[in-house]
């Protein structure tokens, strides 16, 4: 037995299951699409995290604080929301 064979049986494909290099393509750039959206969800919520415990830290006044902390957090999850609704589009 050779070395250079491989352990399982290759299959055939189908040629009506093939895909052409457009469908590939197209496949390949929703993906970066999709990663793109979701690094840029996660962004997002970092920094209104970090803004939020910024605020939280630095001020004095507790009920200032939650709300303008609730303020950025509700910002960050409509812009997620956004983000989320115009890649289902």
């Amino acid at each position: 037995m050779s070395s250079v064979r491989p352990s399982r049986p290759s299959v055939p494909v189908a040629p009506d299951r093939r895909y052409s290099t457009a469908e590939i393509s197209r496949l390949r750039a929703r993906r970066r699409r999709a990663r793109r959206r979701r690094r840029l969800a996660r962004i997002d919520m970092a920094l209104g995290v970090a803004l939020a415990l910024v605020v939280i830290i630095a001020s004095p006044g507790l009920a200032v604080t939650a709300l303008i902390a609730f303020t950025l957090l509700v910002f960050c999850l409509v812009s997620c929301a956004v983000a989320w609704l115009r890649g289902r589009g």
